[in-house]
């Protein structure tokens, strides 16, 4: 995908890319991806980038999904133990997907 000319990047209350976490948590299935800047898409215009397809798609077939964009560009592997530990451990997603 190439990157849009004027973009929206915005990162909500947790520092990920994607919609404010819900306030019935505990119902929803909760996606979180991890990776680099493919992940971050930082480029690429809010709601255009993977995740943000992917959880608009994954709405299609769960009644309760929120799924949130936690790449970073230029995060190694040792950077994703740190988010997970440190940040994704406690929001307790279902799942995390690693790209």
């Amino acid at each position: 995908m190439a990157a849009d000319k004027i973009g929206s990047h915005t990162k909500n209350s947790l520092g990920f890319r994607g919609e404010e976490p819900p306030k019935n948590f505990e119902k929803h299935l909760i996606i979180i991806t991890v990776g680099g800047s493919a992940t971050e898409s930082f480029l690429i215009n809010d709601g255009k980038t993977w995740p943000a397809l992917l959880g608009e798609k994954a709405k299609e077939s769960f009644k309760h999904v929120w799924l949130n964009n936690a790449g970073g560009d230029g995060l190694s592997t040792y950077g994703h133990t740190i988010l997970m530990e440190n940040y994704i451990r406690k929001i307790k997603p279902k799942v995390v997907l690693f790209i």
